[in-house]
């Protein structure tokens, strides 16, 4: 199976941009330990604070599957919820 590229936005509502942050960080940490994981990166913009992007490379689909099924993943967006404007 192809390696997947995975590019998400999330924008975080005013006032929730450490909420946010602490997150993405947290969940970061944990993914670049899950197997399948080559590249998971949480940025922030410089010019515009609580946007947020996040650049993952996963073996393959099975591997982006069992990211998205691991407590860590329910975990963040359990917290995130309410905290996001939007996510892309």
């Amino acid at each position: 199976m192809p390696k997947v590229n995975l590019v998400a936005t999330l924008e975080a509502n005013p006032g929730s941009e450490e909420n946010v942050r602490t997150t993405l960080s947290t969940v970061e940490a944990a993914s670049q330990q899950e197997e399948g994981c080559r590249r998971y990166d949480v940025c922030e913009s410089l010019s515009a604070p609580g946007i947020f992007v996040v650049v993952e490379e996963w073996a393959d689909a099975g591997a982006l599957s069992s990211h998205m099924a691991s407590p860590h993943f329910k975990t963040a967006m359990a917290t995130l919820d309410g905290h996001v404007v939007r996510a892309s």
